[in-house]
């Protein structure tokens, strides 16, 4: 397979990311725009990133960006520790690229004028963190990186009034996968409950301390 170049600027950043017991974060959404969600993320009460997140498959993948510039991350999560060779490919072009892992996450540095190019040819985008790809179709790519920069730029801080949307995450007794805070509903048609909850959850009645709707095959939704 054809290689590609990626910069390995993210190791200092990492290095001198606090302890993970000292962090606190929290995922503040910034805009939705396409198939994604842009958080403004915040360690401590301090900014500390910007991150794109794909909401249209069923594995998680984020585009990360620090600082304005060109630098770009790509994470996934991953139960790796440590520095590792797994790969990056774009419509199955690249292989053989050194990856950092921290706080269950997997990441991949590269330039952003980079990403961009790859994309420009073809929105399928390959990550393996040891185990196998998992590919992503990117549709609204480059709608989430004008967020992305615009939410950089601006700090993390929006006067944008986001609408409160109710998106499906689980069906009962699987994971619903979110981060940071957000309005878990949990039931049917014939019943819900809601509580306001730190991802990821259990979509189950344990979970959500009751049975809204009895004999019932239920869901959750978050917003």
């Amino acid at each position: 397979m054809k290689k590609f170049a990626i910069f390995a600027a993210f190791g200092a950043m990492v290095s001198a990311m606090p302890a993970a017991a000292q962090m606190h974060t929290q995922d503040t959404l910034y805009q939705r725009v396409a198939a994604w969600n842009v958080y403004s993320v915040r360690n401590n009460g301090q900014f500390w990133q910007c991150s794109a997140e794909a909401t249209n498959t069923n594995n998680r993948m984020r585009l990360i960006k620090f600082a304005s510039g060109n630098s770009l991350v790509i994470a996934t999560p991953s139960s790796r520790r440590g520095p590792f060779t797994g790969g990056v490919n774009f419509n199955s072009q690249g292989d053989g690229v050194e990856y950092l892992t921290t706080n269950g996450w997997a990441f991949f540095s590269m330039p952003e004028s980079t990403f961009r190019s790859h994309m420009q040819q073809g929105v399928r985008l390959g990550l393996d963190v040891g185990g196998g790809y998992s590919y992503y179709m990117l549709s609204g790519w480059h709608q989430a990186l004008g967020a992305l920069n615009s939410c950089v730029a601006n700090r993390g801080r929006t006067s944008r009034a986001l609408p409160a949307v109710a998106v499906r995450c689980a069906s009962e007794n699987q994971l619903c996968q979110f981060t940071g805070w957000a309005t878990v509903q949990y039931g049917a048609t014939s019943g819900t409950v809601s509580r306001r909850m730190r991802g990821p959850v259990m979509c189950s009645n344990r979970s959500m301390g009751s049975d809204p709707a009895p004999n019932v095959p239920k869901y959750c939704t978050i917003r």
